[in-house]
């Protein structure tokens, strides 16, 4: 700069005439260099390019751009370019700024504020919650115990084909039990029939050995009878 073109660009400017500015995120504020306007120490980090003066892309941030953004941002939104910090927090299942990290044991969901049920016979999945469930319990992030009043529009597929299975075993065992008493009852039915025709051919004989008796005591008496008159004549 100057007349004779004998003077160095001030501290901060570079090119024809010293008329730009050099960037702001040159590395540790340093200068940079006064014909070109490179930053000569590199760029901090956030920022890339010969002059720094470019952002990291949607999935970087850091020194030289180098590091990749989590993909646990919520709602997949790019990370701050130059910490990394997912801004509006992380996706279900994740923690801390960058949203690297998974819900620890027992806790699952956004911000990890879950509570895995106390009915999982293992660790809930840090997304959804979802187990291997305890006996008796059905397979849902409560790990409820299974009712068949729960309608199946409170169900997914799977509840849907538990209680209806439940419904078919319930069915046959009532079909058994009506068909059981039945037969039963048809048992019980010819039982009395049989006493019943046995008890009347026991009165018959009965009542036919009385007749026959009371023939022979009639003929007896009547002969008696018949002998007597014969010795009065």
């Amino acid at each position: 700069m100057g007349e004779f073109c004998n003077k160095s660009c001030a501290s901060g400017t570079f090119g024809p005439d010293c008329k730009y500015n050099c960037s702001r995120h040159c590395l540790n504020d340093s200068v940079c260099n006064s014909i070109t306007g490179k930053c000569d120490k590199g760029c901090k980090p956030g920022y890339m390019g010969e002059q720094c003066n470019n952002v990291c892309t949607m999935d970087s941030y850091g020194t030289d751009c180098m590091f990749s953004c989590s993909q646990n941002c919520l709602n997949k939104e790019p990370c701050d370019h130059v910490t990394g910090v997912c801004k509006n927090g992380c996706s279900e299942g994740y923690k801390g700024e960058l949203c690297n990290s998974i819900c620890g044991n027992g806790y699952f969901g956004e911000n990890c504020s879950n509570v895995c049920s106390e009915n999982c016979s293992d660790i809930c999945h840090h997304i959804d919650g979802m187990c291997n469930c305890k006996a008796g319990m059905e397979n849902s992030p409560e790990c409820k115990q299974v009712s068949l009043l729960t309608t199946a529009r409170e169900c997914d597929d799977h509840c849907v084909y538990a209680i209806g299975i439940s419904m078919l075993v319930i069915l046959n065992v009532l079909t058994c039990t009506l068909w059981i008493r039945g037969r039963r009852r048809q048992v019980k039915v010819k039982r009395q029939s049989s006493s019943h025709y046995i008890t009347t051919e026991a009165e018959m004989k009965v009542k036919t050995s009385e007749s026959h008796e009371y023939q022979e005591v009639h003929s007896v008496s009547r002969d008696f009878s018949y002998q007597n008159l014969s010795f009065d004549t």
